[in-house]
């Protein structure tokens, strides 16, 4: 039953999240897709009575929540386009990262967001680059930055 809640449920509801799932989407909404999750995983267990945790499910199913997967998927889009894209918004990252001298690879991202409609820039996304303890501004492989990624933000 996860495996058919994993491909079905989950593939539509976080497809295309890059675009949509990130740090402007209204609280309600975060709430919204929160309480959507959590349905999905106890449909796929059977807990109809609701008497499993969240830390439980997330355990079990070992799925990321919303706020997990958007930081990973963010985070992952961001290091990608730092290191190997030559467009004009990978420039702007990079005219805009803060490489800091004191935690080799991390990188702190300046925010000009003095609106709301700001917060929605691509550079804008990225104060969960913080986070990141490992050093990905000297080109490491795409399953390291993966792998270190996952560590990061998917916590079980």
């Amino acid at each position: 039953m996860l495996r058919v809640v994993t491909s079905h449920y989950f593939g539509q509801s976080y497809y295309c999240s890059p675009v949509w799932l990130n740090d402007a989407l209204s609280h309600i909404n975060w709430n919204r897709m929160r309480s959507q999750h959590y349905r999905a995983l106890r449909a796929a267990f059977g807990d109809y009575k609701r008497k499993m945790s969240h830390d439980l499910l997330d355990r079990l199913s070992a799925r990321a929540t919303p706020r997990q997967w958007s930081y990973y998927i963010t985070a992952k889009t961001a290091i990608g386009l730092y290191l190997k894209s030559d467009t004009r918004l990978a420039e702007d990252l990079r005219s805009n990262a803060f490489i800091n001298d004191r935690a080799p690879g991390s990188a702190t991202f300046s925010d000009l967001s003095r609106l709301k409609v700001g917060r929605n820039q691509f550079k804008n996304r990225l104060k969960h680059m913080s986070m990141l303890k490992f050093n990905w501004t000297n080109n490491p492989s795409d399953n390291f930055i993966r792998t270190q990624l996952k560590k990061t933000f998917f916590i079980f």
